[in-house]
């Protein structure tokens, strides 16, 4: 990744925001799953994962970043049909009672999170939907509806799983494409009403779902049962003042947030480093996002526009889910920090997703070199 700096093609500050964060969420899931790792007879259990994790992931990010992005367009078609299969072969391998969000059952391990390949499946599959009837989008029944059919159905596989925040996040991300690629919003609000029943009906039928709503309606309820994480995570982030009790010295990671190597880390982050870090954070964030909208705004072509706007606004939406459910503004879900959380699929595919940004900032840098050439 570093070589790839001397290559005046690439956006050299994205590069460098991207290890940055990859830096920084190594130290920080090291600190947060070392406590819990023990259990597994090493504090480097979760740490060894992630290193696999990140090396196949800056793999992808190498190779997805000479690879022509456009590809991707003709491809589309078949990339939904086949994160479509991924998903449903979730519930075909899950022998158990519980949720079938993983591909792979072992000896009691789940392995490889199917949700994320439907979510970066429909990203591109929206931006080449934005891209070839971008002068038709006014045409509800004929263009629209069947997107929306096809959006809806990959939407509802996720939610039966049952995962109704990750659902509810790729629901937004294609929002958002679909808004900024020019759908008009009385055809976004007849979508938003369907998904709104939706989610009401997952909620009333999901015991635990409906717990977590009326339990952040009720902050101070149920603070030993439902409230335990969100309770102690907010703790977490008082614990830390200005400047953090030091790297490693985190008091809440032990037994009080149970999954502070994944969904709560920004917890881990505010108490050990503080909140002058844990704002340098979201700064890095809000930068990825900015570089995303940039990128997009020289990409050489529509369906790279739209495709580095889908990656940005993911990035975007995860990050502001994860630190709004751990701060108490949200209600809790199991959304990852992008970098940062702990989780081998999403990992991956977060690189995966930065080195098709490179590429189109690539192409574009490359068009805008020819344009001053002349």
């Amino acid at each position: 990744v570093i070589c790839m700096t001397s290559r005046i093609d690439y956006d050299k500050q994205l590069i460098i925001i991207i290890v940055i964060l990859t830096a920084i969420g190594t130290t920080i899931m090291f600190s947060a799953s070392s406590p819990f790792a023990v259990q597994f007879g090493s504090n480097l259990f979760f740490l060894k994962r992630h290193i696999i994790a990140l090396i196949i992931g800056m793999g992808s990010l190498i190779y997805l970043s000479i690879f022509n992005y456009r590809q991707f367009q003709i491809l589309a078609p078949w990339i939904i049909v086949l994160a479509i299969l991924t998903v449903l072969a979730g519930f075909y391998f899950n022998s158990s009672n519980g949720p079938a969000r993983w591909l792979l059952y072992s000896n009691g391990k789940k392995m490889i999170t199917t949700s994320d390949f439907m979510k970066f499946g429909m990203i591109i599959f929206t931006a080449f939907y934005l891209t070839k009837y971008r002068k038709d989008l006014d045409d509800f029944l004929k263009i629209i509806l069947p997107y929306f059919v096809l959006a809806g159905f990959t939407v509802f596989t996720i939610l039966i799983q049952p995962d109704l925040s990750t659902s509810l996040a790729i629901a937004v991300i294609l929002g958002l494409m679909l808004f900024i690629g020019g759908v008009k919003m009385s055809h976004l609000l007849y979508a938003a009403g369907s998904a709104f029943v939706l989610v009401m009906l997952s909620v009333l039928r999901n015991p635990y779902q409906r717990t977590r709503v009326l339990s952040w309606l009720n902050p101070n309820s149920n603070i030993s049962t439902t409230n335990w994480q969100s309770y102690n995570a907010k703790i977490a982030l008082g614990n830390g003042g200005i400047i953090g009790t030091g790297i490693g010295d985190s008091s809440m990671k032990h037994g009080y947030l149970p999954e502070a190597h994944t969904d709560f880390i920004y917890s881990v982050i505010g108490e050990e480093l503080g909140i002058l870090f844990s704002m340098l954070i979201l700064i890095l964030f809000a930068l990825l996002f900015i570089r995303a909208v940039k990128i997009s705004q020289n990409a050489p072509d529509p369906f790279g526009m739209f495709l580095a706007l889908g990656i940005g606004i993911n990035i975007a939406v995860y990050a502001c889910i994860n630190v709004a459910y751990v701060s108490g503004l949200l209600p809790t879900t199991g959304l990852p920090l992008p970098f940062i959380s702990y989780g081998g699929t999403h990992t991956v595919c977060t690189l995966a997703s930065m080195g098709i940004l490179l590429n189109i900032s690539h192409e574009g840098n490359k068009k805008l070199k020819k344009r001053y050439a002349r």
